[in-house]
This record gives structure tokens, sequence and C-alpha cells, in this order.
């Protein structure tokens, strides 16, 4: 919250700190990681809430029910979007990251052919008239066929998540 006193990570030691949900990797693991890397344990905070959602994390620091959450960065630019009236109620404190989006994905029981058109609309779109229209009402520019292997830097993230523990309450 922006009529808060923290103005740093380390402002947040021993305050309270909402995440969506346990898995999340913006919310939940992406945190678990940074105390990590920072040497810290689940303990850092005196309170973990799970809330349920990004938005709901969001709410609970401005409803000043949450002293921190850690909000997914496209997730909050939308936010910001449509609702440009809380921008001056929140501060960042710490930028965590960079991490890769996650993947759009498609079950493997759909045909193979459609599987194929859909990425590549998908990954073309910022190359037509409708697609840029539509990508600009998101803070997403564009869509990029990925591989497995560049995700192997959120399972690193992941492995040194794991020896945070969090009690949540």
């Amino acid at each position: 919250n922006a009529e808060s006193n923290f103005h740093s990570f380390d402002d947040l030691r021993g305050a309270s700190f909402a995440f969506n949900e346990v898995g999340s990797f913006s919310g939940y693991e992406a945190m678990r990681y940074f105390l990590a890397s920072r040497g810290e344990d689940g303990s850092y905070f005196g309170s973990v809430l799970q809330s349920g959602s990004h938005a709901q994390s969001l709410q609970m620091v401005l409803n000043r029910q949450a002293d921190c959450a850690a909000i997914d960065s496209t997730m909050l630019e939308q936010e910001l979007l449509h609702y440009a009236a809380i921008a001056p109620k929140l501060r960042v404190v710490e930028l965590i990251g960079p991490s890769p989006m996650l993947p759009w994905v498609a079950s493997s029981q759909l045909d193979s052919g459609l599987r194929a058109r859909i990425r590549h609309a998908l990954t073309t779109m910022h190359e037509t008239e409708a697609g840029i229209h539509l990508l600009h009402t998101t803070p997403v520019a564009r869509f990029a066929p990925v591989s497995d292997a560049d995700y192997n830097p959120m399972r690193q993230m992941l492995a040194a998540a794991e020896r945070v523990k969090f009690a949540i309450s």
C-alpha cells in the first residue's frame, strides 16, 4: 500500500504476505525462490495468507488486510490498465525475476492440425491488423514459440525454492 511504511524488501521482515495459491509460480514460488536466494527462510514474513487469486491479493494490500503480495507483472499491468485509479495507491518495493512467461497449452487430444493452426494464429497475430488490435487491449506484445528448455530457469528456481517453507495462516 502506498501509504505504508514499506519502501524496500528489507522493510517487509515480519510483515503479512498474501499469495494467490500454492503452486502459482509468480504468486508463490517466485517469492520462495527470492527468499532462498537471499539466504532467508519461510519465517521471513510474520504471517502468510492465501487469497485465492492475484486480484484478491492485490485487493488485500489495498484494503490493508495484507502488507504485501507477489503479483504477476502481466496481471498487474492489466489491472492498472483497467483500474488506473489504484496505481497511486500501490507501491512496488521489489521486482522478482525475470521469469519466462507461462506457456499456453492445448490438449494432446485435439487434432494435431488444429493445434498447429492455433499455434500459428497465436504466434503470428502481431502481424495482422485484427491481432494487433486485440494485443493492444492487453499488456502482451506478442506470442512466440517456446521449447521445453526455455523453462529450465524456472525449474532451477523451483529447486532452490524447495528449502523455503511457509506456515500458512
